[in-house]
Formats: structure tokens, sequence, C-alpha cells
């Protein structure tokens, strides 16, 4: 028996090859088992059954398929930048799981999380991103930093995985999807002028606007979408003007400004000419209301324009999943107080991500689950309305939330403060 054993390739620890377990069973278990070369063996009924259940153990050890492992992972820097957000990520991924697999999991599957370091670099978001390929997740999140974001997306997309980058606002990651499992939920830094000018619509309709830049790019971008924006609502056409930074008397701008008839001026641009261009337009006698880019919503601003100030409004960067925001999921708490804006989106994600899986069903592939994604929510709102309470994505994979918000000089106050 033991030669035999090991001339076919190893054995069972009774010394019979596991290719004759299935012989085994449909044998008579209380009658002898006769090899080919092999003298008659006789073993008591007790242990014929006991050996059979050995080899068909040893069987479904060997071959049988492995049970279906669902993988939520989360990447991002360990330590340094984006390291804050990266733990934070990483608590509300952990608590999303726990809920799920309370709820009875994925399928029947309980679910669970691996963390990987990117580093808060392009090189790093790559390399972690191939990491957490070769685990085979379900869904990904994190990479915070918007050059590891990019990066990652790149390889995740190729592979099929769903990723969703709930704390990058970097336009790139999205306005070069790098395929239809990429998804953003938080807002995009490249739609303030969009958002700017929609709002002017919004709030002076009818009214001519004074559209004001300094000649950076950043301010071109704002100004050259909020015009757009303006036109799209039908809108008259806007007085568009621009100034050199740096100068002390902005006066012929001001006389301009007054001569257009315009109902609001928009400035893009930075903190000390915004404050100027606004003492001096109080100073000539013109009422025109005045909204700032969020580059000029600091300190410098509030103590240059002094009580020229008061009146002024400026266009924020919004957090969506803030206690006031109606389109995410009211439920996660810490410690008995409502959760951080970033908890609340990466706890959506994770929602948003079973829902998807449940359209599609569990054996589902990637894609499948990204097209079930995708397909969530209504129509997209303008990005001026009040936040909606029906959350989905765009045909970019960008949230259908606002990225930007107006607020007043009470409302810089408390944002300078760090109050929300």
């Amino acid at each position: 028996m033991q030669g035999m054993a090991e001339a076919r390739g190893g054995g069972t620890p009774s010394g019979l090859p596991l290719r004759f377990g299935h012989r085994i069973a449909r044998r008579r278990l209380a009658g002898p088992l006769r090899l080919r070369g092999v003298a008659e063996v006789r073993l008591p009924r007790a242990r014929w059954i006991g050996l059979a259940a050995l080899v068909f153990a040893l069987l479904a050890a060997c071959g049988g398929p492995a049970a279906a492992e669902v993988i939520v992972a989360v990447a991002g820097p360990a330590s340094g930048t984006g390291a804050d957000r990266t733990a934070e990520i990483k608590a509300a991924a952990a608590h999303a799981v726990s809920r799920l697999n309370a709820g009875g999991g994925i399928g029947g599957e309980a679910a669970r999380n691996v963390t990987d370091d990117d580093g808060c670099t392009s090189a790093g978001g790559e390399a972690a991103a191939r990491r957490i390929v070769a685990l085979n997740p379900s869904l990904v999140l994190g990479h915070p930093c918007a050059a590891a974001a990019v990066a990652a997306a790149k390889v995740y997309a190729v592979a099929g995985i769903v990723f969703i980058a709930t704390s990058t606002r970097h336009p790139a990651l999205t306005k070069r999807r790098a395929g239809p499992t990429i998804f953003r939920l938080d807002g995009r830094d490249d739609r303030q002028g969009t958002f700017a000018g929609a709002t002017l619509a919004r709030l002076y309709p009818g009214a001519r606007a004074a559209l004001v830049s300094d000649r950076t790019a950043y301010a071109r971008h704002i100004v050259t979408d909020a015009r757009a924006a303006l036109l799209a609502a039908t809108a008259p056409e806007p007085a568009l003007f621009t100034l050199v930074a740096g100068d002390k008397d902005y006066g012929r701008l001001v006389g301009a400004i007054a001569r257009s008839g315009a109902a609001v001026v928009l400035f893009a641009g930075f903190p000390l000419e915004a404050a100027t261009v606004l003492r001096q337009l109080r100073a000539g006698g013109s009422e025109a209301a005045f909204i700032a880019s969020d580059a000029s919503a600091t300190r410098e601003f509030v103590d240059a324009a002094g009580a020229s100030g008061r009146a002024a409004r400026f266009v924020v960067r919004d957090e969506p999943g803030g206690a006031s925001d109606g389109s995410l999921p009211d439920s996660a708490t810490q410690a008995g107080r409502p959760a951080s804006p970033l908890t609340r989106r990466t706890m959506a994600a994770v929602e948003l991500w079973a829902k998807a899986v449940a359209r599609a069903s569990p054996a589902a592939s990637g894609i499948a689950v990204a097209a079930a994604l995708q397909g969530m929510g209504g129509d997209p709102a303008p990005d001026a309305a009040p936040r909606s309470p029906t959350l989905g994505f765009d045909a970019s994979g960008d949230a259908k939330l606002a990225s930007f918000r107006l607020i007043d000089m009470t409302g810089l106050q408390h944002l300078l403060d760090g109050q929300p």
C-alpha cells in the first residue's frame, strides 16, 4: 500500500490515492475493497465509514471552491499630508461595513476592510492601487491626495474595480475619467464660476452683472464660466472688466462699473484688490451688490474692507454632507453628535455601492455594479439650486452635489473661526 501511494503521486493518511475516494463512496461500505494488484483488505464497517468521511473532507479542502470574499479597501497616506483624512475615511468605512454586515452583508457574505498607504504621491497611489487590485476588492475608497487618486484611478479602471473618492476635489479625477468604475462623492473645484453665474441669475433675475477679474488664470476661468452660466439662464450680457493687481487706485474701473448699470458685481481675484474696489465703489455712491470669489474670503479682506464690507458676500467651497445637507444619510453619529461631512460622504458611498450591488446582483462584475451606480438618482439639478434629497451621479461620475455655496459676512466670520 505504501509503495503504491508513492508511485501514484501521494495519497491519504491511509495510503489510498485521493482519486479513489469517489469509488469508495459508491461501494457497500461493509464489503471488502479490491484494488488491482493489491491483496484484499477487510476492515470493520466503522473504519470504512471513517475512511470515506476523511477522503471526502480532503476532496472538499483541496478541490472545492473557496467561499466568496467581499473586500472594501481604503487607501491614503498613513502620515503627513492627508493622513487625517485617511484616518477619518478608514473609520467611517469600518463603521459602514459593520452596519452592512449586521444587516446580512452582501449576498449573505460578510464584508471586511483592508487599508494601504499611498504616500500622497502619484507613484505611491499607483503602487497602492496595484497591491489593492491583487486582493480583488469589491470597492475602493480614499486616496484623498489628488495626484495619488488620479494615478490610482487608472489602475482600478483597467481592473474593473469600483473606486469612489470622497475627499478629492481636483477636476482631473473625473474630467479625464479613467473608466466607468471611477466616481467622486465630493465637490469639484472647477465649478465655482458656473455656480456664481447661476447664483447671480437666480438672485438678480433680469439685472445686468459686472464681472471683474485680475487677469490670473484662476480669475479668468471663474469669469468665463460665470458669463456662460448667466447667458444659459437668459440673463443680460454681463459687463466684463479687468484690473492690474497691486494698484492702489481703481477709480477708472469703478467709474466704468457705475456707467455699465450693473446691479451686482462679481469679483474674481484676491482680497486686497477686492477690498479696494469695494471701498471705492461705496465711496463713489454705488450700491451694487458685491460678491467675491473664494480667494477673497479671508481675514485680510475683512480688515481691508472695513465698514464697506459688511454687506459683501462670498462664494466658498461647499462641504457636501454637512449637518444641513439633506442629500446624504443622517444616520452617522460620532459620540452622539452628527458625524463630519467627510464621514457622512464615506458612509453614503458604502451604502450607495451596496444598493448598486443589490440592483446588479451580488455576483455581478465591477463594471455591472458601476453601471447600476451610474443609473442611480434623478436628473441633475442646477448647481445653484437647493440641495437635492436624491443622490446620483452625472455622466462624468461626479455626484450631483453642490460644489460651492454663498455666504455673507457673518458666515465668513464663522468660517474663519472654524465654525460650520
